[in-house]
Formats: C-alpha cells, structure tokens, sequence
C-alpha cells in the first residue's frame, strides 16, 4: 500500500513538473511575441506578475533578458517611427502587403507583419514547433542583428525555431538607429548610438 502511495505521489509531481514546464513554454512564448513585435516601451507597464522574467526559469531567463536589451536598442528606431507617426501619419506596425502590394503572395499573411518598413518580424506562435513557415519578399535581406543575408528571397520556407531564437529581419538600403542599451532606459540613456546599415 505504502509502495502504491509513493508511485502516486510521483507520477503526480511528474505531471506537475510537467505541466510546470508547458506553462513556462507557454508563457516564454508569450514573452517572445514581446521580443518579436518589440513593443513600445510604455506597454510593458502594469503587466501581471506571470510575466516578471524572475518566475521563470534560468533559460527562458536569460532569452527574456535578450528581449529586454534588444527592446531597449531599439529605443531610438521607436522614438523615429513615433516622430512619423505623428507628423507623416505613418504607421507603427503594418501587415505585410502594405509594403508590398505588387506582390500577391503577401496578401494572405498574417503571421508575420512589419515594424515601420525596416524590421520584418516572423513569430513562432504554435509552442510546439521547431520550423516556422515564413516568406521573405523577393529583394535582399538580412537576420537582424546578426547581419547574415538570407539566401531564399521571393519564396515562402521554414526558418528554425526555438525559444531561445526569433526570426527577425530588415531588407537591405535601411539603417536602423539603435542605441547601445542599459538595464533600463534611464541607464541607457547615456550609451553610444549605433547604426546598422543593412
């Protein structure tokens, strides 16, 4: 009876372990969306207490933190497309056939849209995949911030996935103002500017 009680025990703590574990998947994946669509700095205010980076694991962590740096970086790209925003009407994010109407292809996309006309974001939105089936626009481009052009333009192709990993990237001909970041803005606000060209 004892032994009984025991293996009962364990297999409910396997299934809370993993039901633990699909919850953190689920809300880093949250978190990544964050990452992905780089929100502007005052949504991330009056959050609830599930998405404070420190409830989670190590791992998920540190791609978090990633998040928040990047987020920060990208501060004075924000700050630009606000500027326009109020004084050309134009727009903080779009879908992608805004940018490219000539191209048919784009008209039924909407897992993937644009940040201003400079950053294309492809977000892994299913929890369990490890490709996500995106479309690069026939023209050059590059992985942002790594800066690797992308070899399969104008066609639709799975990119790899992960937590740890976004599919982030921004066509050639554009320079994103960016700024090197701290723990927080006020932090920041000092740092050297930066300019990837692409």
């Amino acid at each position: 009876m004892a032994e009984k009680i025991v293996e009962d025990e364990k297999e409910a703590n396997k299934n809370l372990l993993d039901f633990h574990y699909k919850l953190m998947e689920i809300l880093k994946n949250g978190q990544q969306i964050d990452k992905d669509t780089y929100k502007t700095l005052g949504e991330q205010f009056n959050i609830p207490d599930y998405q404070d980076p420190a409830v989670f694991f190590w791992i998920a962590q540190q791609t978090m933190e990633e998040a928040l740096f990047m987020r920060y970086s990208l501060a004075p790209f924000w700050h630009t497309l606000h500027y326009r925003t109020m004084t050309a009407s134009e727009t903080l994010l779009q879908p992608f056939h805004f940018e490219f109407s000539s191209d048919s292809k784009t008209l039924g996309i909407d897992r993937q849209f644009l940040i201003g006309r400079a950053i294309l974001v492809s977000p892994n939105l299913d929890s369990t995949a490890t490709t996500v089936h995106v479309y690069i626009p026939d023209d050059v481009w590059y992985q942002f911030p790594l800066g690797v052009k992308v070899k399969h333009a104008g066609v639709f192709t799975d990119l790899d996935v992960s937590l740890e990993k976004i599919n982030v990237h921004i066509p050639g001909s554009f320079i994103i103002p960016m700024k090197i970041p701290g723990t927080n803005l006020i932090a920041g606000r000092g740092n050297p500017f930066t300019s990837p060209v692409a």
